[in-house]
């Protein structure tokens, strides 16, 4: 799942680094997470913009949480 969707942010102003954070931090923690983008960075045609990311998982912690956000 997280694959498709990693495909669908790369669209969406989002360096190849960051996606490869995300990607990893939230395989190690959760294999069935799911990650949605939201706000301006929806809008290729849009500069700047703060990343808003909402991380849907059954299992992970605030902790996972926190450590997401750190490497990223």
């Amino acid at each position: 799942m997280f694959k498709n969707q990693v495909e669908s942010i790369n669209l969406m102003r989002l360096y190849k680094k960051e996606i490869e954070i995300l990607r990893e931090s939230l395989n190690s923690l959760d294999p069935e997470a799911k990650l949605y983008l939201f706000g301006s960075r929806l809008y290729d045609d849009r500069r700047g913009g703060d990343i808003h990311l909402l991380i849907v998982s059954k299992k992970m912690t605030k902790k996972d949480l926190r450590i997401i956000k750190r490497a990223f």
